[in-house]
């Protein structure tokens, strides 16, 4: 009969190492959370790009809806929404976009316009430009993306890039739409709403798939930087100058449409179309996700979620003086008008803000997205070849 082996029980003495013999354990490496400045960049401007094109996507959408409603009905007071939506177009991507002639010329220019800017990818501001710009930037950072990022921007590459790719001549960029109208409009309403929906998709992916650290939180605060200046510059090109009734009523509900707050204005001003119960909306409202507050209140988040942040840096403080700015303001004080037609307060505001906003980026990126001065490259201190 085979005696029953008894485990045996060791006793540890107190001060000895019980691991001591055991194979060593491999531990995550400490230096997870630092990112490179480069890397940051990129992350930052994958923020901004990815706002760029929603913004672009849902103006360019309503504007040549627009368009289409108005251009045969020119002696209606809402066609004016038209030429203004150009403006803005304009204002936002900083460009020439032929709003400033006369209506005639106008009708007989926005189709290139908005191919173009749709289109072509050497123009500023552009959809097609954006698009690409993000696509690079996010493969310049691949390691830090979700594997889900690909997929969405395949589907919007093919939509907005593959089909108006042209050689650039040597001087200038040369995107025309094609001979077809059916087939020219049918691009571009593809292109908008694939965008937009793929945009959304990211938004997503980023939120709910990536890990939320120094990276992300800085993609995050160029996110809404550009939503701000995007929501700055289309308010003063619609809202600044005042107008008719009906041509007020036109151009609110597109402006409240590229802003994504009809539904939610809809809800609260049944039938009522007011500059203070807009900008009450979209400038005010902590609660709106699109407003301007809710996008101060998360930089304020971001920046204090940076390392070395100081509560007092920059950055900080710049955010601090815009929500002072606007906590000094009602928004019925933005309706008065002036002697030459316009809400000059509601401008000051705005202009105020937008520059506002471009310090803080050019802050950020001098303080956070910046390499080190004085660095020597590897093959020493030739000032013929330095680090890009």
């Amino acid at each position: 009969m085979t005696a029953e082996k008894i485990p045996t029980v060791t006793h540890v003495e107190p001060g000895r190492d019980e691991t001591a013999g055991l194979p060593t354990l491999i531990t995550s490496s400490p230096t997870h959370e630092i990112s490179s400045p480069r890397v940051l960049s990129d992350l930052f401007w994958i923020g901004r790009y990815a706002e760029r094109a929603e913004n672009m996507a849902r103006l360019l959408t309503v504007t040549r809806e627009r368009y289409h409603e108005y251009r045969y009905r020119r002696s209606m007071p809402g066609s004016e929404c038209v030429p203004v939506l150009l403006t803005a177009l304009g204002k936002i991507t900083g460009t020439d976009t032929g709003a400033g002639g006369d209506y005639a010329e106008m009708v007989a220019t926005a189709p290139t316009t908005l191919w173009s800017l749709t289109a072509d990818r050497y123009r500023s501001g552009s959809l097609a430009q954006s698009v690409e710009r993000l696509s690079l930037s996010a493969r310049s950072v691949r390691d830090q993306m979700s594997n889900d990022t690909w997929m969405v921007l395949a589907a919007v590459e093919h939509a907005v890039l593959e089909p108006a790719r042209q050689p650039r001549s040597r001087r200038r960029s040369v995107v025309s739409p094609p001979e077809s109208q059916t087939e020219g409009q049918a691009y571009l309403a593809a292109a908008h709403s694939q965008t937009l929906a793929g945009m959304l998709a990211l938004s997503g992916v980023a939120a709910e798939s990536m890990v939320h650290d120094v990276g992300w939180t800085m993609m995050d605060i160029g996110k809404r930087i550009e939503r701000g200046l995007a929501l700055t510059a289309l308010l003063h090109a619609t809202l600044v100058t005042v107008r008719g009734a009906d041509a007020e009523q036109t151009i609110t509900e597109s402006t409240l449409v590229a802003c994504e707050s009809s539904v939610m204005y809809r809800r609260r001003n049944l039938g009522l179309v007011r500059v203070a119960a807009v900008a009450d909306l979209v400038l005010f409202d902590a609660e709106n996700p699109r407003s301007l507050v809710y996008q101060l209140e998360k930089l304020r988040a971001d920046l204090r979620a940076l390392p070395g942040s100081s509560g007092s840096s920059r950055p900080e403080r710049l955010v601090d003086d815009i929500v002072t700015t606007l906590r000094r303001l009602d928004p019925a004080d933005l309706e008065e008008v002036a002697a030459d037609g316009t809400r000059a307060q509601l401008a000051g505001l705005l202009d105020g803000i937008h520059r506002g906003l471009r310090d803080l980026s050019g802050v950020i990126t001098a303080t956070h997205l910046s390499l080190p001065g004085g660095m020597q490259p590897l093959w020493g201190p030739d000032e013929r070849r330095v680090v890009p």
